[in-house]
């Protein structure tokens, strides 16, 4: 699935459909353009995480970002606050972002069938770097046997496969 796909090539599941039914006028008026058909385009999402910034920096909180990861396909934002501050960004976040950043996050999602190629890709990968993977395992599995195997004499190879997944799904390997 690609981040700068067009709305109308994407069907929308009929449980975003409920869950968006469900919501009523409850949605934020800064989110409520970008949910209105259901699926969320990189354009709308980017722009959520620009107005989230931009309402923090508002404030007088000292944002950086957003900030692209995962080759653009994600992004984010950090922030410094004092001492009863973690969570300054909650405002912000709810009224500009937290909706359309959980269905682009539910959208980016591979597949079930995708997962299972992208295991069954990465733990080859892993296997050819060196590491020991017994069986077929599920995606989340191979992952964790790569965060393991990171710091050991595979180092490298574990690195390339990490990138190359995080590439290929879009969430952060190990």
């Amino acid at each position: 699935v690609s981040a700068c796909s067009s709305s109308a090539t994407r069907e929308v599941s009929p449980e975003v459909r409920a869950f968006l039914d469900r919501l009523g006028d409850d949605v934020p008026v800064s989110q409520a353009a970008a949910l209105e058909d259901g699926v969320i385009t990189f354009e709308e999402y980017e722009a959520a995480y620009e107005r989230t910034v931009a309402c923090m920096r508002d404030s007088g909180i000292v944002v950086d970002g957003p900030k692209p990861e995962n080759g653009a396909r994600f992004l984010t934002f950090s922030f410094q606050g004092g001492v009863g501050d973690a969570e300054a960004d909650e405002p912000c976040r709810r009224e500009h972002l937290d909706l359309v950043n959980g269905l682009w996050l539910a959208q980016a999602a591979p597949s079930e069938a995708e997962a299972e190629v992208i295991a069954r890709e990465y733990t080859a990968c892993l296997r050819a770097a060196g590491v020991v993977i017994e069986g077929s395992p599920s995606l989340q599995d191979s992952d964790l046997v790569a965060m393991e195997a990171l710091f050991g004499p595979y180092s490298d190879g574990v690195k390339t496969c990490a990138e190359l997944y995080s590439q290929t799904i879009g969430i952060s390997g190990p």
